[in-house]
């Protein structure tokens, strides 16, 4: 079997005396009858063990809580798919079984987030079709950049079950953003090939002067891209650096694709000028790149610093907006909150932390090296001190206590005590002894050997206490970590080891992790990319003013998640990859233009209105 236990109402502990002796034994062993439920009503009322662990103070609402080994992520989702088909067995009206808890909830998210990428990545695709057809009018301008994203997909999901790359909650973003970088480079080329088909060249002699103008900034823009996908190969969780890897892989894809199946696609060409007419003198999107030419543009000198200075105004007053956005924004990882409020397992959450002590937990592992080991009566002194320290939390947020029920050694030592003391309720407390101490654990292994062990070690140097906790977003768990951490310093400095893990750790771990690899992978990305547009464009400041719009979309993206109340969280944290790829690609070819005009000898303005005309139109298409 895969379960290591199973606790409900069923099996619970009950711990009593019975003819002068200890007795370990089950609380529905023997199973109650009818007229006996008051008596067990009444009993369960009063039993910590019970109340906030396993059954709600109503009484109409019990958990069993199930324990399995440790498994790969597959084996964990063929294990919930078999508890719920249980669960939808057993459910009546009267009866009604919910599934909850963190595997539950990694489940749930995968099933619903991959269910709506094909749907999402299904419409993507048929609103670029539509896309693709007003801006070409030929089906080689519609097919032919699709097919070299789809088969770059498919290159690069062939690639991760080569190496074993599991699809993840990380990679799912992984074909919108293939998708993105991978039509832009196929749209630059055909963008192009149109044009010089325009200017008067034969089908074969515009496709090679296309290459020719567009290969050397798709393989920089493909190399950048390629860099800030591999930096993510140094992060310290796992689906983040198999992400960086398929990713770049998938960019190699398209960047082959892109001059090797695009140009014999485009070979197949007879005449047609996707979209153009001879002597055509210019359509809306002309007009509105006319418009932008215009912005940096005069006619007079003076007219032209004139019209700068306003553009660099209004771009600064709108950097200024979009900083104040991104001051106001949070750091907040809760997948539970993306799902519809109706989702079963949403209301599991929610139902358990009201009723059930909390969804989420931590676990304290201790060791000990003493004569008594966990026996102690300093150790469990301290444990007890601690578990008060920690049920004193309070949310800083305004939450309240989301500290909920507990359960330790403490918990055997007392309820033994108790019962030794004819189960008089002002017993349930430690012993003043060490010879007390010992002597009940003692008495309780005796009789309850496996009951000990789901709570001990056999040479009882190690011992656990989990404290159930409310659902909260990740990061909303540092603060009372903080505050567990301070006082295991406290209570237990020097008299154990202690070491923290459990469901709400495992969370703020992760959701921390990936946050840092990200910014501290970005950031990396961030120099090298700039680096390369120095070595491109041949020139230091050249290079280092290309870098300003492309960070002004991540900006403006922060500003708008900042005023509109979107918190970072590590999926939507992705969408800065996918902002920076597009924009460095268009920078690129933009001032790759830029500097061939220039260096031929034309003015800045010249420069300027060239690369606006020989890849404008692309850029704006790209980025529709």
């Amino acid at each position: 079997s895969v379960v290591d236990e199973v606790v409900s109402l069923v099996n619970t502990r009950r711990t009593r005396m019975e003819g002068g002796a200890l007795h370990i034994g089950e609380l529905l062993d023997p199973f109650p009858t009818a007229e006996g439920l008051a008596e067990l009503g009444d009993e369960i009322r009063g039993s910590r063990l019970l109340m906030g662990q396993v059954v709600g103070p109503k009484l109409q609402h019990s958990a069993v809580l199930v324990r399995t080994h440790l498994m790969p992520e597959q084996d964990s989702e063929r294990v919930h798919d078999a508890v719920l088909a249980l669960l939808e067995r057993h459910n009546a009206p009267a009866f009604k079984l919910t599934l909850a808890g963190l595997p539950a909830m990694m489940v749930t998210m995968k099933t619903r987030m991959f269910g709506d990428l094909r749907v999402l990545v299904g419409l993507a695709l048929g609103v670029m079709v539509l896309v693709l057809i007003f801006l070409f009018r030929h089906p080689l301008g519609v097919v032919a950049p699709l097919i070299v994203v789809v088969m770059s997909l498919m290159w690069t999901f062939a690639f991760m079950a080569t190496v074993g790359f599991p699809m993840t909650l990380m990679s799912n973003i992984m074909p919108s953003f293939l998708i993105c970088v991978g039509l832009g480079a196929a749209i630059h080329i055909v963008s192009v090939y149109r044009d010089e088909l325009l200017a008067g060249h034969a089908g074969k002699e515009a496709v090679i002067r296309a290459v020719a103008t567009t290969g050397r900034p798709v393989f920089f823009t493909s190399l950048t891209t390629m860099v800030g996908l591999l930096s993510f190969k140094f992060a310290s969780v796992e689906p983040l650096a198999e992400m960086g890897m398929a990713g770049a892989f998938g960019i190699a894809a398209a960047f082959v694709h892109s001059l090797v199946f695009l140009p014999i696609a485009l070979s197949f060409n007879r005449g047609s000028l996707m979209g153009r007419s001879p002597g055509q003198e210019g359509d809306g999107l002309d007009r509105f790149l006319a418009f932008c030419n215009g912005l940096s543009s005069g006619a007079t000198p003076a007219d032209a610093r004139r019209r700068r200075s306003t553009t660099l105004a209004v771009g600064a007053v709108l950097c200024v907006i979009a900083g104040l956005g991104m001051s106001r924004l949070v750091v907040a990882h809760d997948p539970i909150s993306w799902l519809p409020d109706n989702e079963p397992l949403k209301v599991a959450f929610a139902t358990i932390d009201r009723e059930i002590g909390g969804t989420a937990n931590i676990q304290l592992l201790i060791d000990t090296d003493g004569p008594h080991g966990i026996a102690d009566i300093h150790l469990l002194r301290g444990l007890e001190a601690l578990e008060k320290h920690i049920h004193t939390y309070r949310d800083p947020k305004g939450r309240g206590a989301v500290v909920g029920h507990s359960m330790s050694l403490l918990d055997v030592v007392k309820e033994t005590n108790q019962a030794l003391h004819g189960g008089d309720p002002t017993w349930y407390r430690l012993p003043e002894t060490q010879r007390g101490a010992s002597d009940l654990l003692f008495m309780f292994e005796s009789a309850g050997a496996a009951q000990m062990r789901r709570l001990a070690t056999t040479d009882m140097k190690r011992t656990q206490m989990t404290i159930r906790v409310k659902w909260l977003d990740a990061t909303a768990y540092l603060p009372l970590a903080e505050h567990v951490d301070r006082g295991v310093i406290e209570h237990l400095g020097g008299v154990a080891k202690v070491r923290t893990t459990g469901a709400s750790y495992t969370m703020l771990s992760v959701v921390t992790r990936v946050i840092s690899d990200v910014l501290r992978s970005f950031g990396a990305a961030f120099v090298l990319i700039t680096l390369f547009m120095i070595l491109l464009l041949g020139d230091l400041r050249l290079g280092l003013i290309a870098m300003v719009p492309n960070l002004m979309p991540i900006l403006f993206i922060g500003g708008i998640m900042g005023h509109g109340g979107v918190p970072i969280d590590m999926v939507n944290l992705m969408i800065a990859s996918i902002a920076i790829g597009v924009a460095v690609d268009d920078t690129i070819h933009f001032l790759y233009h830029f500097r061939v005009i220039h260096r031929a000898g034309g003015t800045v303005d010249e420069a300027i209105a060239a690369a606006m005309q020989h890849c404008g139109r692309a850029i704006v298409s790209t980025s529709v």
